[in-house]
């Protein structure tokens, strides 16, 4: 049977690309080397090339990529000039179908793929997002932010961690972060049309980054410290994502000095010790073994006899106006959990102090 070429066979039919992002689908089969056509060292002898001219629309840096069906290896030659016989050779794809190269708006460059075998194969051409490279990284501000990026025709750099043991990548993005407070921090991305992988790091070299964080299929999860600056990779076969991150700060009585005011004879309260600390010279809840607390303030309005109720973890109570020179009214139950009781003065204010730890559940009722 006879073998139809391809139209674009010949240097002089190549198919004109226009546009910043192109994807187009071709084929070699039945392609042909013409007679004067530059051959480069690594093309294959048989089989054929079949060319494209397209022009930079902008001044930019982009990635030129050959996908193959069934595996098949096709070399991408890239030229300036205006004819086959002054051709110059400007660059070429690597081992993984990939080129990637400055361009000035409005240069033509001529794209010849050759493939020993004839087969199909698809061409795209694409801006390389502008976060692609760690120092170029784009900055994220805030404690509940969403962001959209794209990581089509991104890279990897020379020494970049593997951020794609989850899933397939090689098209990683950069931002960066600098917690403003304290805090536990998710951070993910979704996309309709690839799966992302995103990683966290400290560091400022991309060849020397520290991974942080816990990773699961949901993103990564890690308490941040405040002024710490975080670089967030996103990686993956590539295409348009979303970005989420968010910051759940410590509670905001953590500290003595913004201790919650209790008000009335019997206030009942909802709180938390998830991701409270110790202060300096904070009185303990010897004998229990806990590493946080959380701080209220109650004005007795009348005299007479305080229940201090807590039942799921240690207690004390206090009175006095600095974290470190407290008296105690109410010490530490040292054998359970059973209610505080003390006599109350009117008009006296005390300083109570909720203990938190690994082995204790994070919320309480305080009344």
């Amino acid at each position: 049977s006879v073998q139809i070429s391809p139209p674009n066979d010949d240097f002089t039919n190549a198919i004109v690309l226009v546009g910043e992002r192109v994807h187009v689908a071709g084929s070699t089969a039945g392609a042909t080397i013409e007679t004067g056509e530059p051959r480069q060292p690594g093309e294959y002898e048989t089989g054929g090339t079949v060319w494209y001219s397209w022009t930079a629309p902008a001044t930019g840096l982009y990635s030129i990529v050959v996908n193959a069906e069934l595996n098949w290896v096709f070399m991408l030659e890239i030229y300036t000039g205006s004819d086959l016989t002054n051709l110059a050779l400007f660059g070429n794809t690597d081992t993984y179908g990939t080129a990637t190269y400055s361009a000035p708006a409005g240069t033509t460059y001529r794209l010849a793929v050759d493939n020993a075998i004839g087969n199909n194969f698809t061409l795209d051409i694409a801006p390389v997002p502008a976060n692609d490279n760690f120092v170029d990284a784009f900055v994220l501000t805030g404690t509940n932010l969403i962001t959209t990026g794209i990581n089509t025709m991104a890279t990897v750099e020379p020494g970049e961690p593997n951020h794609t043991s989850r899933a397939p990548g090689g098209h990683s993005v950069w931002y960066t972060w600098t917690a403003p407070t304290r805090g536990f921090v998710k951070v993910a991305s979704a996309s309709t049309n690839f799966t992302p992988v995103v990683d966290v790091y400290t560091g400022t070299n991309v060849a020397s980054l520290t991974p942080v964080g816990t990773n699961s299929t949901a993103g990564v999860s890690l308490t941040a410290t405040s002024g710490t600056s975080y670089q967030i990779a996103v990686d993956g076969s590539g295409g348009s994502f979303t970005l989420n991150l968010s910051l759940i700060p410590p509670p905001s009585n953590d500290a003595f000095e913004s201790r919650f005011l209790l008000g009335g004879l019997s206030p009942t309260v909802q709180g938390t010790t998830f991701l409270a600390s110790f202060q300096p010279g904070e009185p303990g809840f010897y004998p229990w073994v806990v590493d946080r607390s959380v701080w209220y303030s109650w004005i007795a309005p009348a005299d007479g006899t305080v229940r201090v109720h807590c039942p799921s973890r240690p207690i004390a109570v206090y009175s006095g106006s600095s974290v470190s020179n407290l008296t105690v009214a109410a010490p530490v139950n040292s054998a359970n959990f059973d209610d505080l009781v003390l006599p109350a003065t009117a008009g006296t204010e005390y300083e109570i102090a909720v203990a938190g730890a690994w082995w204790l559940p994070d919320d309480f009722t305080l009344s």
